[in-house]
């Protein structure tokens, strides 16, 4: 299989449409700085073929491969087997849930004419023909066609009796015991992400509960809010009409009075103005009554007045949330600080040993040297010939080592690639130890920030107990307002 072209959009690190053309160039290497996406390259060609991606230890996880920022990603792939051309596609589009789903998949054939034969159209399809067309599974290609990434570091610090079995199964001469290095590879990849997966979970977690109890507290507040001003409006409309009702009986009764001016007195009217007596005597009592209760509703206000608001209450309890959460985030960035603390020593002690094996590789490859050069100068001569350097007659005549001179060479090159590779490791480690260290400065001063919002409140027991005591207050004053109705 040879790749021609390489297309891909919203592909991890590249958003933008990129093209690579391989069709010019029989050799050819990825090169760049660290994150500069060589790796997403090679993760593209993979995905494109088998519809998965070598670093993630789910080979059903697609989501990842999708840029920030974008919705799909898109990989077009051409290349040729045994001299016909081929164009295999792959789309896959961001769910709401946070997941993927392949939106389209096809393996097409095109002919010397420009015919397109299509050989599948889904992606359990394009992979079972890629399989059969290139004679490899998913798991055969990944490990015999493409080394991963971190394997080729692997091999240079590893010792002189692992990089000779390394070896021994990349010419396929260990079957077995390639399968089992595999798997320990595999197994310690997956544990090294379940940590780091553990670790974020561990820091999240505590977060999302408080996050709803907060989000609910709010919408239930909302919820009353609503319902009180719906009351509220209903009550305000009942009173226009009743007022508007009064309006129109004060009318008819002023109507009737200025009638009843103009009519004689019949009999029996006597009897009616003590019955009417008794009625305003009737009404005087009601009004007492309600002044009474109006009164009570006043009290009732005033105290509602005088006692703490509900959300004044609610938002010092929130600030008093906020610091416990900063808190509690704070002491878990300690441990990882920690933790990082000891990777950058474990790096540099790496990478101290790698500088004392490039020293000695050195000094073994200028021995090897002055071997070589001596045996250069005793070219032609026999023993008991004087030396060409000191006079003195030759006890053996010394002989090339051009052998042992080409294993130095590669010692000295394979130990200077190991301390490079150790230099990386250590500045990485560096580095990620001082970006935890600035993330828990930034967490000091937040939780600093969050304790003087705090230091001048009451305790959230007293705000709780607070609030607990307006809600009685409040539930009064309704209570009160009912009975006038």
């Amino acid at each position: 299989m040879r790749p021609e072209r390489l297309e891909l959009e919203g592909f991890t690190a590249f958003r933008a449409p990129t093209v690579v053309d391989f069709a010019e160039v029989d050799l050819f290497a990825f090169m760049g700085p660290t994150g500069a996406g060589k790796s997403s390259l090679i993760d593209a060609v993979i995905f494109a073929l088998y519809g998965s991606v070598p670093r993630y230890a789910n080979k059903n996880l697609v989501a990842p491969v999708i840029a920030q920022q974008a919705t799909e990603a898109r990989v077009h792939l051409t290349f040729s087997v045994e001299g016909a051309r081929y164009v295999v596609v792959r789309v896959v589009r961001a769910t709401t849930s946070g997941g993927a789903t392949t939106k389209e998949a096809r393996l097409e054939r095109h002919g010397p004419e420009g015919e397109v034969e299509v050989l599948a159209g889904d992606a359990d399809g394009v992979t079972a023909a890629v399989e059969g067309l290139l004679g490899l599974s998913y798991e055969h290609f990944t490990t015999c066609v493409v080394l991963p990434q971190g394997q080729f570091a692997r091999f240079l610090l590893a010792k002189p009796s692992e990089r000779q079995d390394l070896l021994v199964r990349l010419l396929g001469l260990g079957v077995y015991g390639r399968m089992a290095r595999l798997a320990g590879e595999r197994q310690a990849g997956a544990r090294a992400r379940r940590e780091v997966l553990a670790a974020t979970l561990a820091e999240l977690a505590p977060l999302v509960p408080a996050q709803r109890a907060e989000l609910a507290a709010r919408l239930d507040g909302l919820a009353e809010l609503v319902a009180a001003i719906d009351a509220s409006r209903a009550r305000l409309d009942e009173l226009a009409d009743a007022e508007a009702a009064a309006v129109a009986r004060q009318g008819e009764a002023q109507r009737a009075a200025n009638a009843l001016g103009r009519v004689a007195r019949p009999k029996g009217v006597a009897g009616l103005a003590a019955s009417l007596e008794s009625a305003r005597a009737g009404e005087n009592v009601a009004a007492a009554q309600l002044s009474e209760a109006e009164g009570a509703l006043d009290v009732a206000e005033q105290d509602a007045a005088r006692a703490p608001q509900l959300a004044a209450l609610d938002a010092d309890l929130e600030r008093w949330a906020t610091r416990d959460a900063l808190a509690g985030r704070l002491e878990r960035g300690g441990e990882v600080v920690a933790e990082r603390a000891e990777a950058m020593a474990a790096a540099r002690a790496v990478l101290e040993e790698a500088e004392s094996q490039a020293r000695a590789a050195h000094e073994a490859l200028e021995a090897a040297r002055a071997l070589d050069r001596a045996a250069s100068l005793a070219e032609g001569l026999e023993v008991g010939d004087p030396c060409p350097v000191c006079g003195h007659p030759l006890d053996e005549v010394p002989e090339h080592r051009s052998r042992q001179l080409a294993a130095a060479g590669r010692g000295a090159e394979a130990a200077a690639a190991t301390l490079g590779a150790a230099r990386g490791a250590a500045d990485d480690a560096t580095r990620e130890h001082a970006r935890y260290e600035a993330l828990l400065h930034e967490r000091r001063t937040q939780l600093h920030e969050a304790d003087a919002a705090v230091r001048s409140r009451p305790a959230p027991e007293d705000l709780a107990a607070s609030r607990k005591e307006a809600e009685a207050t409040t539930a009064a004053v309704e209570g009160a307002r009912a009975s006038l109705l």
